[in-house]
């Protein structure tokens, strides 16, 4: 029997526990030395549950610090997120006014004559404008290109004047 119990404690996992047997007061069992014993075991007993008060509170206020710190996070990313969409659309508004400035712009070029009946005269007068416009410009080309073989000669000449 006494190796079957050893046995038994030896299985068991080695724990040590602090033992309180708190007597139910000062008078109780009232010995020499009880009184002493009472008091040191109350005094332990109520060191003990005043710490563990205390690491209860200390988690409590933890929990609650990180559920605010959480809530207060929350609501900061919301409003971030609020900004940035609205900036988003700002920006989407801006761009939408160039394109439609330009897109008018563009329709105005195209169509310059008022719907007030005088299209064909307005028509001509646009087509001898544009020709003469054109005009201009081919004669401005035939300018520049005809300086530039006068300069090409110049050159050409010099250096056939060099080597000689």
């Amino acid at each position: 029997m006494y190796n079957s119990f050893c046995d038994e404690i030896s299985k068991r996992p080695s724990i040590w526990v602090e033992r309180t047997t708190i007597t139910k007061s000062a008078t109780a069992a009232a010995g020499s030395g009880d009184l002493h014993a009472y008091r040191r075991f109350k005094r332990a007993e109520t060191l003990r549950q005043r710490e563990e008060e205390e690491v209860n509170q200390e988690r409590l206020e933890h929990e609650e610090f990180q559920q605010t710190r959480e809530e207060k996070f929350m609501q900061s990313q919301e409003i971030t997120n609020k900004k940035h969409n609205k900036r988003v659309q700002e920006k989407l508004k801006l761009k939408m006014k160039k394109e439609l400035k330009k897109i008018e712009r563009e329709a105005l070029q195209l169509n310059k004559f008022a719907n007030d009946g005088s299209f064909l005269e307005k028509f001509i007068s646009q087509q001898q404008q544009d020709k003469q416009e054109q005009k201009q410009e081919n004669q401005e080309l035939k300018e520049e290109a005809i300086a530039k073989k006068e300069e090409e000669n110049k050159v050409q000449q010099s250096q056939n004047s060099s080597d000689e």
